[in-house]
This record gives C-alpha cells, sequence and structure tokens, in this order.
C-alpha cells in the first residue's frame, strides 16, 4: 500500500479481522509512514476505550409497559373493525334461532334458557373474534357444548325413533353456515383466527340447530341424544378448529 491512509476509514481497519487482507497492507503501510502509525495507534486506543464501557441500559419496566400498551391497543383497534365483518355469521344465527321461536311446539323451561345460552354463546364467541381472546372462546364453547349435554339428558324419556342421519346432517348445516362465512371474511382480509375460535362459531352454529331438533326429532332416546345432538355440537367444534388448522398446512407444504 502506497497510499496514505484516510483518517475516515482508519476506525474501521482495526475493527476488521487481524488476518484481514487490508488491515495487513495498512499495518505494513504504517511502519513505513509515522504519520499513518499515529492514524492506527489513535484509532486501536478508540476501540480499546469503546471496549471498555459498559452496555447501555436496557429499558425501564416502565418504558416496556407503555410499549406493551401501544402495541396492545393497536391491535384492538385492528381487531375492533371486525363487528362488520361478523354480520353475515350474526344474520345466519339469527336465522337459526327464529325458525326455533316460531316452531309450533309448546315451549318449556329449558327452551327459554336454552334460548338465552345461544344469545350468551354467540356474544361471547364473537367476542371472542372481535378481540382475539381465548378467554372468551373457552367460555363460550365450554357453554354451548355444556348446555347441549344438558338438553340431550332434559329430553330422555326412552320413546320415539331414531333420526340419526337426518339429525346430525342438520346440525352440521347449522354450524357450517357461520363457520363458513367468518372462514370465507378471514380469508378475505387475511386474518388469521384462533383453532379455539374457529371451534366457537362452529359449536354456536350446532347449538342453534339443536334447538330447531328439539323441536322437531321425535328421538328420546339416551344414545340418539347423546350420540347424535351432542355429538354434533362437539363434531362441530372440532371441524372448526380443523379449518382453522388449514392455512398453517397449506403454508407448510408450500
Amino acid at each position: 500500500m502506497s497510499e496514505h491512509l484516510q483518517r475516515d476509514l482508519v476506525a474501521g481497519l482495526v475493527m476488521l479481522d487481524a488476518r484481514d487482507p487490508e488491515r495487513l497492507a495498512a499495518e505494513r503501510h504504517a511502519r513505513e509512514c509515522p504519520s499513518c502509525a499515529t492514524l492506527l495507534d489513535d484509532a486501536r486506543a478508540l476501540a480499546t476505550s469503546l471496549d471498555a464501557l459498559a452496555p447501555p441500559p436496557g429499558p425501564s419496566p416502565l418504558a416496556l409497559s407503555r410499549a406493551k400498551a401501544a402495541i396492545l391497543a393497536q391491535l384492538e383497534r385492528a381487531h375492533l373493525s371486525w363487528p362488520r365483518a361478523l354480520t353475515l355469521p350474526a344474520a345466519a344465527m339469527a336465522t337459526f334461532v327464529l325458525l326455533a321461536v316460531l316452531m309450533p311446539r309448546v315451549r318449556d323451561v329449558a327452551w327459554t334458557l336454552a334460548l338465552g345460552v345461544i344469545v350468551v354463546v354467540a356474544g361471547r364467541g364473537a367476542a371472542a373474534l372481535v378481540r382475539n381472546t381465548t378467554r372468551d372462546a373457552a367460555f363460550a364453547l365450554a357453554l354451548g357444548v355444556g348446555t347441549s349435554v344438558v338438553l340431550g339428558l332434559a329430553d330422555v324419556d326412552g320413546s320415539g325413533e331414531h333420526h340419526g342421519p337426518a339429525c346430525a346432517v342438520l346440525e352440521l348445516i347449522a354450524a357450517v353456515v357461520p363457520l363458513a362465512a367468518i372462514a370465507l371474511v378471514a380469508w378475505r382480509a387475511r386474518v388469521a383466527i384462533t383453532p379455539l375460535g374457529m371451534a366457537t362459531v362452529a359449536a354456536s352454529g350446532a347449538l342453534a340447530g339443536q334447538l330447531v331438533l328439539r323441536a322437531v326429532c321425535p328421538g328420546r332416546q339416551l344414545d340418539h341424544l347423546l350420540g347424535v345432538h351432542v355429538g354434533g355440537v362437539i363434531a362441530a367444534a372440532l371441524i372448526g378448529a380443523a379449518i382453522a388448522r388449514v392455512p398453517a398446512l397449506v403454508t407448510r407444504a408450500r
């Protein structure tokens, strides 16, 4: 190296690996050039001083909490843009509830309670989708499946004929309508919904279908009510959870 070292590049040279060709060439040149040797010595001293400095302090707990609050607020605003997207599944749910109310069969206490439960399950399920919270989804799913079991046990009297396929199909149709609507909206909006959230949507629709079956299904045998009616709600929840995992599986396959 015959040219003199540039002052603004010397600091970078001393940071290079000791066996780097550019650094070796600069050091060879500095042995014959006092001014460049002085520049290299000053750069080495500066690097040593920087290495001796204590690491910068980390952010305080208050700063971390403020940053966390700001990020959560942005996520909350993003999820709060969902209510309009929930219009179609909410309308589907309301349709099934309306069919149940208009059925000519005599209503009893269990019927009234079931209607109230559907409203709560649909509300908490919608909250789970809007706020993307596991707590809301778990509550809605547990309440929906639990109510399905209670309705099944309350209807047992040992009489009636089995109508398993028809009952299962009706419950799954009731589950698929809101489930398909939510899946379509999520796909178009590029929003990921947790398996628990999708299971909640499907179970809510199947529970509404079970309420309709309470009026039209003559089967009152325990194996039918638990195997088909309650089993339909559980199967719908599992289908919803499985559908939520499809995007991840497709991504892995690519």
